[in-house]
């Protein structure tokens, strides 16, 4: 009975650090003066929410083309794939674009807002497998997708229309935001407690059923 209120106790104990709120982290870009030039990845990190963004380039001769760059300008990040699409938008002029967003652990996706947008634009947006386009600013990732655990998502400009031929999708990343459940270290001791108390008891109730 005793070892049965302790493993409770330790359960319900653990429970409740787990249940702590998300730390939200919220990455915004455009707030620049000059267009800034940030390579071939841009390294995030705020609220214990970090990663990379990387740039792809898919379509007819892209893997000959230069690597793609991430461009910061003052509506947002962009991607500049080579001289066939100096724009600095996400698009599918030339090449079709991707940005990449890596995280360096699986954060709840909360949001993500869009720059430099017209009224024919869309995004495609992937998670887990799963693509939906979209028009929606902000776009909210609990209303598109059943599972928002992730360590990286994707946002892409692809041609659409007739054969593929309309190339009129152009927009920018202005910011993004993410969540993480920190896990108290007393937590983990919990954890390691209630396993340990209820391997022992498997191990006395198997020398027993041995015994008899």
């Amino acid at each position: 009975m005793a070892i049965r209120s302790l493993v409770v106790g330790a359960c319900v104990a653990a429970s409740v650090c787990l249940s702590g709120a998300a730390h939200a982290a919220v990455f915004t870009y455009g707030s620049v003066a000059t267009d800034t030039n940030h390579g071939s990845s841009l390294a995030f990190s705020s609220g214990g929410v970090s990663g990379t963004i990387t740039a792809e380039l898919t379509g007819i001769g892209s893997g000959m083309a230069s690597p793609a760059i991430i461009e910061e300008v003052g509506d947002g990040l962009g991607i500049r794939s080579s001289w066939i699409d100096p724009d600095d938008d996400i698009d599918s002029e030339g090449f079709e674009e991707t940005m990449v967003f890596t995280f360096d652990r699986v954060v709840q996706l909360d949001f993500i807002t869009f720059g430099d947008v017209d009224s024919d634009d869309d995004w495609t947006i992937s998670v887990n497998g799963t693509t939906v386009n979209s028009q929606s600013d902000p776009f909210y990732f609990s209303n598109y997708f059943s599972n928002i655990w992730a360590d990286t998502f994707t946002v892409s400009a692809f041609r659409d229309g007739l054969l593929g031929l309309n190339a009129d999708d152009s927009f920018t990343i202005q910011s993004f935001g993410a969540s993480v459940v920190p896990l108290p270290a007393a937590a983990w001791f919990l954890l390691t407690a209630v396993g340990g108390l209820f391997g022992g008891r498997w191990l006395r109730g198997s020398r027993g059923a041995a015994a008899a």
